[in-house]
């Protein structure tokens, strides 16, 4: 539809200008400081029939200013408020609502005062009579001689040794432990003594010796009194009888035999020994070797072996002038692949960068070369040993 006017913002800021079609459709028109836009001729009947503010908006038809229409009146004083209405009718009753849910249980009501204590029963009766004192028992039989103690019983056979592990160095297994021998028998106990004898009987008292006889009394004198005769003697203790003998002492009980010692447990098998590396080879590295030499029994073979584990330790010492020591440690493995028909090696070494640089041909031979070093040589050397891995 073609433009018929224009709406221009007549200020330095920038505005909006609200189209409104009927009730619920909206246009807005964003405006940039003093921008006109051109509208169509319905966008244009609908902005004249809109409240604006003049100082702001000014809406051109064919260069021609439109005002913006005038205000509505203002509302009409309001009238009397006109009698109220009679009541209308009562309206239906509403249903009835739901009933609710049961109220949760109380909580159960607490325990009531302890009831008082029972009377307390009759009185305690009285104490019975002691009884009367039991006669005492008969003395107790001799022991019986000690049983001979029991035999000790034989130590249990001693566990095996555990097998050595097969560790990088081939440990040779622990030797088994030895079985722990047999605890000896406990001694018997010792035979109850025998009872000792009666005792004697004591010999009896000797007869009291006789009373000797009473003097006659001596005839009264005349005319006064006679002498009085001397007192008999008195008569002679008997013998005391003879003490009787001591009996005998009984026998002293037999002492148990000793239990029999048990046997000593066997001993552990010595465990196997570990498969580790072999013995430890020496061998000269020669300064400044620029082609790639052999090491000595370095030589695996693809036939037998598959992969090879090789230990070493280089040393390079020089004395004088420019002397210079160079050591490192390290392991060298090679395996060999099938497929290529040929061996491959990793080389992982601690210590000096000793210019040694080992390498393997498609034979299985280890080789080296060599950098020179300054000094008179005094040490200069490789020391190995390997453990191999079959196919």
């Amino acid at each position: 539809m073609a433009n018929i006017a224009k709406i221009k913002n007549l200020t330095g800021l920038k505005q909006i200008f609200t189209l409104v079609y009927g009730n619920s459709i909206q246009q807005e028109l964003s405006f940039e400081p003093f921008e006109e836009i051109a509208i169509s001729q319905t966008q244009f009947e609908v902005a004249v029939a809109t409240q604006y503010d003049p100082n702001v908006f000014q809406i051109l038809l064919n260069n021609t200013p439109i005002l913006p229409p005038p205000p509505p009146p203002p509302l009409g004083v309001t009238g009397p408020t006109g009698p109220t209405g009679g009541l209308g009718s009562i309206g239906q009753t509403g249903l009835t609502g739901l009933t609710g849910n049961t109220g949760s249980q109380g909580p159960t009501g607490g325990f009531g005062p302890t009831g008082a204590a029972g009377a307390t029963g009759g009185a305690t009766g009285a104490t019975g009579d002691v009884g009367a004192t039991g006669s005492t028992g008969t003395p107790g039989n001799v022991g019986a001689t000690g049983q001979t103690g029991i035999a000790g019983e034989t130590g249990s056979t001693g566990p095996t040794g555990l097998a050595g592990f097969t560790g990088s160095m081939g440990p040779t297994g622990d030797a088994g432990g030895t079985g722990t021998s047999g605890a000896t028998g406990a001694t018997g106990t010792v035979g109850a003594q025998g009872n000792t004898g009666p005792t004697g009987a004591e010999g009896s008292t000797g007869p009291t010796g006789d009373t000797g006889s009473i003097g006659l009394t001596g005839s009264t004198g005349p005319d006064g009194t006679g002498p009085i005769g001397p007192i008999g003697p008195t008569g002679g203790t008997g013998a005391t009888g003879l003490t009787g003998q001591t009996a005998n002492t009984g026998p002293t009980g037999e002492v148990g035999m000793t239990g029999a010692t048990g046997q000593t447990g066997l001993t552990g098998a010595t465990g196997a020994t570990g498969e580790g590396f072999g013995a430890q080879t020496e061998f000269t590295i020669a300064n400044n070797t620029v082609a790639a030499t052999d090491v000595t029994g370095l030589l695996f073979s693809s036939a037998t072996d598959r992969s090879a584990f090789v230990e070493y330790y280089v040393e390079r010492i020089t004395t004088g002038a420019g002397a210079t020591e160079l050591v490192a440690s390290g392991t060298l493995t090679l395996i060999y692949k099938a497929t290529t028909a040929s061996w491959s090696r990793g080389d992982v070494s601690f210590g000096d960068i000793t210019g040694v640089v080992f390498s393997v041909t498609t034979g299985g031979q280890v080789q080296y070369t060599s950098t020179n070093i300054t000094g008179t040589a005094s040490v200069s050397r490789m020391r190995y040993r390997f453990r191999t891995l079959s196919n």
